[in-house]
């Protein structure tokens, strides 16, 4: 048998002695001297504001965006938007060529013009306007028959009334009405006086006026028969005019029916040649424009608005779950646009979202795949993050947030829970409630889609005695805390609160001013002992202690919460 020299095992064993005597120096150089204490921490039980606070994460989306397309279909004529561009409400973005739509509404306005034409026609009998002319003079000449017939009658009237009263105003007029003459008496004989048969002046007046009379009657009634024959002449015309514009009620309503549906139809294409133009519907910043001159689009909705508040990210709670999914609404909208199209990370406002939104509108950020022009208010912005579902019990509308972005490190901005998710997303088995935190003033460095952590009170208390909840320990129901009184230490019970993200809220067993032992640790090299409030473990081949944590040993980590002796 072959013999093993000895001196290869002497150095392999000094090797193994080397490297245990290093170990042991580098612990003793890790831990200190076993007689290195660590100073007593303490802190003042003192009023404050004990608040608690749901964290989360999201993305940055505009709270108002609209997807504007064109509602008549056409040749792209025009695009007067361009990305970034800032656009008040009834701008201009882009045109079709109207000629179609022109020429539609010329034809539907010349059909309405021959309608009204009909309808009137037959509301005037089927005459023409000379034929209508015509029987209006007709009428106007007989009633000024009827006029002429009218005064004749009165001046007949009058000279009859004259004559008689003239007649019966003579004491003789009896006698003279028989007689045209009277004779004079006969003188004596001898007395030289001549005859005479001449009618004294009184008598011939008299008889003449008297007689006139009958004639005046007769003046009287033919004035009259004429009256009465100018009335039926009047009559006559009118009735005649009356048949011919006589219509049938059946016929009007069949001419007004056509000219009502011949108006809706120009209408309808006035609003189809306005729409030839592509106006926005919001102020705002263009943030993706999908077309081109030269393009040919279909009529479809004008404009899709979808609302932050509606929509939803995917989910992205502060357990680490995934973040956005790219659906944030300016992220998509910038990419899409800088390639000449919509951004593929977004879907269309009308598409429902995951996370059962109000109005199933997706991620208001990115502009639609059939968009022509996506503009978003970039003043009015919100986050969308995705809670725990143990998390989200605790929200309300109304409850303060603030609100920081992983690019901007310096910048914090306030915000307030604005709206909830009624339903979960569900991703890869972990559920989040996408809710909705609106940002107040945010300064412009804050950008669509950036990465958002978001950290929203959800109660708070002010005014009350207050410690660092880690110098409370708990044990059941009982909570003690370690007080410091001239230079010694005593366990005393404490009643608390509201535990909040760093302190809680004491409400008896400590005073205000009172001072209160904080954890700390203290490792020995000899003993590697930690000694402190909190407690240490001991995993795989690492060194247990407390307070530190951290350690690499071996297989194992080194972890420390706490006092206690490792």
């Amino acid at each position: 048998m072959m013999r093993i020299g000895r001196k290869p095992l002497v150095v392999n064993s000094l090797l193994l002695v080397a490297v245990a005597a290093l170990v042991l120096l580098g612990l003793n150089t890790i831990f200190h001297s076993p007689t290195a204490r660590a100073a007593t921490r303490t802190v003042q039980a003192q009023d404050g504001t004990v608040s608690l606070s749901e964290t989360a994460s999201g993305n940055v989306a505009s709270a108002q965006t609209e997807s504007v397309n064109f509602a008549t279909g056409g040749t792209v004529s025009e695009v007067d938007a361009t990305v970034g561009q800032q656009v008040q409400a009834g701008q201009t973005l882009a045109k079709v060529d109207p000629s179609q739509a022109q020429a539609t509404l010329s034809a539907a306005q010349d059909n309405l013009a021959a309608a009204q034409d009909n309808l009137n026609l037959a509301r005037s009998g089927g005459e023409t306007p000379p034929q209508q002319e015509q029987d209006a003079q007709s009428i106007a000449a007989a009633q000024a028959s009827v006029s002429t017939a009218q005064a004749g009658l009165v001046d007949a009237e009058d000279v009859l009334a004259a004559d008689q009263q003239s007649c019966n105003s003579d004491p003789t007029a009896t006698a003279a009405t028989n007689s045209a003459t009277v004779p004079a008496a006969t003188p004596r004989a001898g007395s030289g006086a001549s005859t005479s048969t001449t009618p004294t002046t009184a008598t011939a007046t008299t008889a003449s006026t008297c007689g006139r009379i009958t004639s005046d009657a007769s003046a009287v009634v033919s004035a009259h028969n004429g009256l009465n024959q100018a009335a039926n002449n009047l009559e006559s015309a009118e009735l005649s005019v009356a048949a011919k514009r006589y219509v049938n009620p059946a016929t009007i309503d069949q001419d007004q029916a056509a000219v009502t549906q011949d108006q809706a139809t120009v209408n309808q294409d006035q609003k189809t040649l306005s729409e030839t133009t592509l106006t926005a519907p919001i102020g705002g910043t263009v943030t993706a424009v999908g077309g081109t001159v030269g393009q040919t689009v279909t009529g479809s909705a004008s404009s899709s608005s979808s609302s932050s508040s509606s929509s939803s990210s995917s989910p992205s709670s502060s357990s680490g779950a995934a973040g956005s999914s790219g659906a944030s609404s300016s992220g998509g909208a910038g990419a899409g646009s800088a390639a000449g199209a919509p951004s593929s990370g977004a879907s269309s406002s009308g598409g429902s979202s995951s996370g059962g939104s109000s109005s199933g509108a997706s991620s208001s950020g990115g502009s639609s795949s059939s968009a022509f022009i996506t503009i978003a208010n970039l003043s009015d912005l919100d986050v969308i993050a995705g809670f725990a579902e143990a998390d989200a019990s605790n929200l309300a509308v109304g409850q303060p947030a603030t609100v920081t972005m992983s690019a901007l490190p310096n910048t914090t901005v306030p915000g307030r829970v604005t709206a909830l998710a009624p339903t979960s997303t569900t991703v890869s088995n972990v559920v989040t409630y996408e809710e909705t935190i609106s940002l107040t003033n945010p300064p412009p460095t804050v950008k669509l889609g950036m990465t958002a952590q978001v950290n929203v009170v959800v109660s708070s208390k002010t005014n009350v005695l207050e410690v660092p909840t880690s110098a409370i320990t708990t044990t059941g129901r009982v909570s003690t805390v370690t007080v410091l009184r001239n230079g010694k230490q005593t366990v005393e019970n404490v009643t608390t609160g509201l535990k909040g993200d760093n302190t809680t809220e004491i409400l008896s067993g400590l005073s205000a001013g009172q001072e209160v032992v904080e954890p700390t640790v203290t490792v020995g090299a000899a003993t590697s002992s930690s000694s402190g409030s909190g407690t240490g473990t001991l995993t795989g081949g690492g060194l247990g202690g407390g307070g530190l944590g951290g350690f690499p040993g071996g297989a194992g980590v080194f972890r420390g919460t706490g006092g206690g002796a490792g």
